[in-house]
């Protein structure tokens, strides 16, 4: 992941986590994209899988978190 990359998926994760605090809805597309960004696309094909909102917010979160 090139440096760029990086500094735009930490963006879209602060985003996120602050987002998820705030208690604001993300839409599952965008979560996909953050987590292809942030992980790349083969962790993002395995949340492609899951079809609640709320399930792959906890996922992308605990990976984040790792």
């Amino acid at each position: 992941m090139s440096w760029t990359s990086t500094q735009e998926a930490l963006g879209l994760r602060k985003g996120i986590e602050k987002g998820i605090e705030k208690g604001l809805g993300v839409g599952r597309e965008a979560l996909l994209r953050v987590a292809e960004a942030m992980f790349g696309a083969a962790f993002a094909d395995e949340l492609r899988q899951i079809e609640d909102v709320g399930e792959l917010e906890r996922r992308l979160t605990e990976a984040a978190r790792q």
